[in-house]
């Protein structure tokens, strides 16, 4: 976000500026005025930064349907907003969604798209790939939720976004179409909401998918690299000195609590990626735990790359319910 006002920092305010034709703003410097193609700010320094501002594109006269370029434009722009959003604080997190809604209810009177917790049936499979900063809107590290995430209770199911609560989100924009399913079959996935407020809070929903899924030990990352904080080791195949080879890397998600050390993480693959001219294309998915309720369920704690792809070689496809 450009602006360091108080207001680009709500996120309850990102609709209301994304939605808006014309905008005046109070803000630290003075009062802006703002539409889709200037901004007025006499009060500002000579060099300050540009204001925050983004749009659907323009609005459809009324009777008329998006094309597929339309649409694709209106899935990056939404991506792009998604994760904006994700870094603005919420005094109550339990408004998660509800913060969003009035966007998300003009996504899909454009499109028609199905919305599920804060994503679109439409682009399911990217959308699944996100991955938490563990940045907190004041910058502080989110290792576990924090005590107003965990007093919201639920938000959402655990494969939306949505369901951390409070912290940024990323999902790589040059590497979305470099994947390609990796095994992977969504069967089904769906939400309880109201019935009258289908782009508002949800109190339930799953996520049904055929893949291969491999059970493999962690540990805390040796390296600083910001983008994974725990290592995926495979106890099967040790080194010459007696120590398991790492496989791949991984980011959990804000936990409610820390994670046990003895903990096996279930690894579901969802696509490969392909990075640059590497010959071996690393597998991602979503790290999981079984669930506490009876019935083979599961909830993610996180998102994986599998630099060692073969570890899934003999794995059988199976049905998982998240």
């Amino acid at each position: 976000m450009a602006s360091a006002d108080p207001i680009s920092s709500r996120a309850w305010t990102l609709q209301e500026r994304v939605l808006s034709k014309r905008l005046l703003l109070f803000g630290r410097s003075g009062v802006m005025w703002m539409c889709r193609e200037r901004s007025i700010n006499p009060g500002a320094a000579p060099d300050a930064g540009p204001p925050y501002q983004t749009s659907l594109g323009p609005n459809m006269k009324e009777n008329e349907s998006s094309d597929e370029h339309d649409q694709a434009e209106i899935m990056d722009r939404w991506m792009a907003i998604r994760a904006d959003y994700s870094e603005m604080d919420l005094t109550y997190c339990a408004d998660k969604l509800l913060a969003i809604s009035a966007l998300a209810t003009e996504v899909g009177h454009r499109t028609g798209w199905k919305y599920l917790a804060g994503m679109w049936e439409h682009n399911l499979f990217s959308e699944l790939h996100w991955r938490s900063t563990k940045r907190s809107p004041s910058g502080e590290d989110l290792i576990l939720k924090p005590e107003k995430v965990r007093k919201a209770g639920f938000i959402a199911p655990s494969w939306s976004w949505a369901s951390i609560g409070l912290g940024g989100i990323v999902d790589s924009e040059g590497e979305r179409s470099d994947r390609e399913a990796f095994d992977l079959t969504i069967l089904e996935c769906h939400v309880d909401t109201d019935p009258t407020f289908p782009f508002g809070p949800v109190t339930g929903g799953f996520l049904k998918v055929q893949a291969r899924a491999v059970e493999l030990a962690w540990r805390p990352a040796e390296d600083t690299e910001p983008m994974w904080d725990i290592s995926l080791v495979d106890e099967q195949d040790l080194t010459s000195v007696g120590t398991p080879y790492i496989v791949g890397d991984g980011s959990l998600d804000p936990l409610d609590e820390h994670l046990d050390p003895a903990l096996k993480l279930i690894c579901l693959g969802m696509s490969k990626i392909k990075l640059g001219r590497q010959r071996i294309q690393p597998v991602e998915g979503l790290l999981l735990l079984p669930g506490e309720s009876v019935g083979g369920t599961f909830h993610r704690i996180g998102f994986f790359r599998m630099n060692a792809p073969s570890i899934f070689d003999g794995a059988m496809v199976k049905t998982f319910i998240i």
